[in-house]
């Protein structure tokens, strides 16, 4: 299912690596599977012994079956679907310096995230030699305040 490139099935000598390009693809077989195979494994809340929680199996049925939908429907209109593409990596990065921003504090909030944006593009304009008045002025009216620059 981590597939990020065209041809990793010939670079791994593995078939089960090639990208999907049919709806009715071995890969998509086998995640359909797990996905009943993980919905027979639903316990029941309190002891379980080789059960998985009821929301832990429904989660994961859901989301394999939602998998499986997706990629039938993208090659509606695609000749392939790299499943390894759809990661939230780049997202959970951007997060992850906003979080060090905010004293690196897990819960972050709006006004921190707002801060934490303005100063990024303020060392960019510093950087890249802008007139750095304009820019404070872009930003003020960005986040909604009334100031006066021109004292």
């Amino acid at each position: 299912m981590n597939v990020k490139s065209l041809y990793e099935d010939q670079k791994q000598n593995d078939p089960l690596r090639a990208a999907i390009s049919s709806p009715h693809d071995k890969q998509l077989q086998i995640l359909t599977d797990f996905a009943h195979f993980a919905d027979k494994l639903k316990g029941f809340q309190g002891k379980r012994i080789k059960k998985l929680t009821v929301d832990t199996a429904t989660a994961i049925h859901h989301t394999c079956l939602g998998v499986v939908e997706m990629t039938k429907s993208l090659l509606h209109e695609n000749q392939f679907v790299l499943l390894g593409k759809f990661t939230t990596d780049p997202l959970e990065k951007a997060f992850g310096k906003l979080r060090q921003g905010s004293e690196v504090t897990y819960f972050i909030n709006v006004q921190q995230i707002l801060e934490k944006v303005n100063m990024m593009k303020t060392k960019l304009a510093l950087r890249m030699d802008l007139d750095v008045s304009d820019c404070l002025r872009s930003l003020v009216m960005s986040v909604g305040s009334v100031f006066s620059l021109d004292a």
